[in-house]
């Protein structure tokens, strides 16, 4: 169905975007930057729509989206084993590494919440401090 031939095997975890749209690409590239900033061997991939030519991203497709939320369509295509797949207004301050552990214990994590992990949960609820601060 989709042509991936130009993503090899990267290793068993990485990053992924999926963007299509100049302008999102452009901020995806920012995203990536920070990524690399913290976590300069972590691979990235982009699945998008525009030639990428960056030295934050180590492999690239194109891709045909054929609706607004293209990215469940490709999300499958992942070439690691466990993947974190950042939105394009993504900015990483620190090392996120420490979130594959999370693929240890279960299939998928998401995140919806802006605030940092706080301590004081830890001392009720004991599950959350085994949640990696990422």
């Amino acid at each position: 169905m989709y042509k991936l031939e130009n993503i090899q095997t990267l290793g068993e975890r990485g990053v992924v975007y999926i963007v299509f749209g100049k302008e999102y690409v452009k901020e995806a590239l920012f995203s990536a930057q920070s990524v690399k900033k913290f976590s300069p061997n972590l691979p990235i991939v982009f699945f998008t729509d525009v030639e990428i030519d960056s030295p934050f991203v180590d492999a690239a497709t194109i891709i045909s989206p054929s609706h607004q939320r293209a990215k469940v369509d490709f999300i499958g295509y992942s070439p690691f084993e466990k993947t974190i797949y950042l939105d394009s207004d993504t900015c990483v301050v620190r090392d996120i590494s420490d979130m594959f552990d999370l693929l240890d214990k279960f299939d998928i994590g998401g995140i919806h919440d802006f605030a940092r992990k706080r301590e004081k949960y830890s001392k009720i609820v004991p599950e959350y401090g085994s949640i990696p601060y990422s």
